[in-house]
């Protein structure tokens, strides 16, 4: 700086304009200073400034919530204070036969049952086992049930000819045989003593013999003697 410049320098610093800018910079800085100032101060919770909220209050006050009712619901089972018991059973019973009866009308027995001595057979001419009981009846005689059951099979026997298998209870299963297509029950078919089940039309393998119904018992899954098994006089 050259001495010409250096004395203008400090002849304005020491002149009156430097210490009006400084007074008027002095002032703005006040006035800005105060004017932040006042802006805080106006700054305060209402309603037309829903966004502010102090933090305190945010905190430390509770929310309010609305309890939800639930609805009650229906279950199957009611709940009482009743003790527990199986539900009934409503499954149809199968009879169960307490007598028998003969299968035909005014039945006289004509050949009986033996599993282990040959009786002689009319039809083949020669000796054999007899696993039934034959009751002598007419041809198109009614046949009838010997006692309550169940029908279990019907069916078509090469020797017997057609074949009702009715299920008496107390694991006695008897074959009626002999009978013709005309059937008065189906399987499944739940009988009484008495109830007609055919009409009689005649065994093939005893064909050689009188007219008769053949008649086979099992108990308990093994042959057993119709006359005593049944009870028949």
């Amino acid at each position: 700086m050259n001495t010409e410049n250096e004395n203008k320098f400090i002849k304005f610093f020491s002149g009156k304009r430097f210490y009006v800018i400084l007074a008027v910079c002095l002032i703005a800085v006040g006035v800005a200073g105060w004017s932040a100032f006042d802006s805080l101060n106006n700054i305060t919770p209402n309603d037309d400034n829903p966004s502010y909220s102090t933090p305190s209050e945010s905190y430390n006050e509770p929310v309010e919530s609305t309890p939800v009712e639930i609805p009650d619901t229906p279950t199957d089972t009611p709940v009482t204070d009743e003790p527990y018991s199986e539900p009934a059973d409503t499954t149809p019973k199968r009879p169960v036969a307490e007598s028998f009866i003969m299968p035909v009308k005014d039945g006289e027995i004509v050949k009986g049952y033996d599993a282990t001595a040959l009786q002689f057979s009319a039809t083949y001419s020669d000796m054999r086992i007899h696993l039934g009981t034959d009751i002598k009846a007419a041809a198109g005689a009614d046949v009838f049930a010997a006692g309550d059951g169940v029908v279990e099979k019907i069916y078509e026997d090469e020797l017997l000819g057609r074949v009702i298998e009715i299920d008496h209870g107390n694991g006695i299963i008897v074959k009626y045989t002999g009978l013709a297509d005309k059937l008065a029950v189906k399987e499944d078919y739940i009988v009484k003593c008495g109830d007609k089940i055919g009409t009689l039309s005649g065994v093939p393998s005893e064909c050689g013999d009188d007219m008769h119904i053949h008649i086979e018992v099992t108990k308990n899954g093994k042959s057993a003697d119709p006359i005593k098994t049944l009870k028949l006089n």
